[in-house]
């Protein structure tokens, strides 16, 4: 028997949720968006904010890089990471009316960041990405994923590269392992959340949301997301927000807690693999 979207997601009505809140020149609705974010997963605030420095910082930024840059065969959408990031990208993470939602979603904890990079797809990696849930990448729990759109996704080649999730599927909780969910399970009518907004959109989800995006052809059009993890501030923090000034190293914010895993296994198996068959 397959799952059904009302059992996931009691006295569900919709094709299609709605989750952006237009948070432009007014009171914070914090409670709504609280519960927007444990109902479906996610909720997108658009606060109407000068951001045109992030834009320009991450122009200049993909412009240096697009062409030198390493494409990941699995993971091709990763751009920048930490220490790369430029100072203009780093403060979307102190944006007051983010922080605000940030803190009310952690039930008032002072935010750390647990990791940070750039999103891209573009003409080098334009393909889809596997359905997939963030917590098995982390660490910790009660984590947040941030997304910051740095380019308008609401039309053409870019809508069709946008991020997108399937509502109520973050309380199926952390299932083990870095895998594709079997959609068979779920009815075939399952709706989906698309991340498709204007830039400058905050969207805050779920770490154990299902979400994936689809190929497209973007010719010269640049999906830009700079994706921020959140969480309460503890020793997993690699640093404050909008810090670059990293905190005291240790093994839970290295990460070098496992002396093997399973990820480094698979990592030297491909070695292997791609030794023998050069």
């Amino acid at each position: 028997m397959k799952l059904s979207t009302d059992r996931v997601v009691p006295n569900f009505r919709l094709a299609r949720p709605d989750i952006l809140f237009d948070c432009e020149g007014a009171n914070l609705p914090l409670d709504a968006l609280r519960d927007c974010y444990r109902r479906y997963g996610a909720v997108a605030c658009y606060f109407g904010a000068d951001f045109e420095a992030a834009e320009r910082a991450f122009a200049t930024h993909y412009d240096k890089y697009k062409v030198v840059r390493t494409i990941d065969r699995f993971n091709g959408v990763n751009f920048a990471l930490e220490s790369e990031l430029p100072d203009e990208i780093l403060q979307v993470e102190t944006y007051a009316g983010a922080a605000k939602v940030i803190g009310h979603l952690l039930a008032d904890g002072v935010a750390g960041i647990l990791n940070s990079k750039l999103v891209v797809k573009d003409s080098r990696f334009s393909g889809p990405v596997f359905l997939h849930q963030d917590s098995a990448y982390q660490m910790g729990s009660d984590n947040i994923t941030c997304f910051f759109l740095l380019t308008d996704l609401q039309k053409g080649a870019l809508r069709e590269s946008a991020i997108r999730a399937l509502p109520g599927t973050h309380t199926f909780g952390h299932l083990g392992d870095v895998g594709e969910i079997d959609r068979t399970t779920l009815d075939d009518d399952w709706p989906e959340i698309e991340f498709c907004y204007p830039k400058f959109t905050f969207i805050f989800m779920n770490p154990h949301l299902w979400h994936y995006s689809r190929s497209s052809e973007l010719g010269s059009e640049v999906r830009g997301i700079y994706a921020f993890t959140c969480h309460r501030f503890s020793a997993l923090s690699i640093r404050r927000p909008g810090s670059r000034e990293l905190l005291p190293s240790n093994r839970l914010n290295t990460g070098k807690i496992f002396v093997r895993s399973r990820v480094s296994r698979l990592i030297e198996l491909q070695r292997q693999v791609d030794k023998v068959t050069a």
